[in-house]
């Protein structure tokens, strides 16, 4: 089966090897014993009472004010990320995948687009290239129940801002600007 891109730009952003974007991230998964808790990049998910996504398109409160230390990742506007993570992706509108589960091959000739993605089992890991070129908070985070129950995986959300808006105390206005 040939799975390529319908109508999209064949290549992904960026030059064509790993690394070859603006910013490099990878997340990386833990479990804590002690806790029995799982960390990405070592820092633990508490959920809020009040969904954090809702109370920051509302005004109400910043991402920082909210999130643990740690879980927000300010990135700049119009700019090409290249993210590493164990676990499924969603979040911009479309990435290009251009490292799939179970992979060590990179694929920057014809990557699958897509706006949400899986590892499938074990420990692998997938590569994803996106820009930064829609406004606002974007989270990473888990669709499976039980990973919802034990707050594994992204239902620990991983929040990055394109524009620092979630950093920025001088207005609460939302929608910001440039977001669609």
């Amino acid at each position: 089966m040939d799975l390529s891109p319908f109508g999209q730009d064949k290549m992904p952003p960026g030059l064509p090897w790993p690394g070859g974007t603006d910013v490099v991230l990878s997340i990386f998964r833990e479990f804590d014993v002690s806790s029995s808790r799982y960390k990405m990049n070592g820092v633990s998910w508490t959920p809020s009472s009040i969904p954090v996504l809702l109370q920051i398109l509302s005004g109400a409160r910043f991402g920082q004010e909210l999130l643990p230390k740690g879980s927000i990742y300010p990135l700049s506007p119009n700019k090409v990320i290249e993210l590493s993570l164990p676990g499924r992706g969603q979040g911009s509108a479309y990435f290009s995948v251009v490292r799939s589960a179970g992979s060590d091959v990179y694929n920057f000739e014809s990557p699958v687009r897509s706006d949400t993605v899986n590892t499938g089992v074990g420990k692998g890991n997938i590569t994803i290239r996106f820009l930064t070129d829609n406004a606002g908070p974007w989270f990473l985070h888990c669709h499976i129940d039980i990973h919802l129950q034990l707050y594994v995986l992204y239902s620990r959300p991983r929040l990055f801002s394109a524009d620092n808006s979630l950093s920025d105390t001088s207005t609460h206005q939302w929608p910001r600007p440039g977001f669609r």
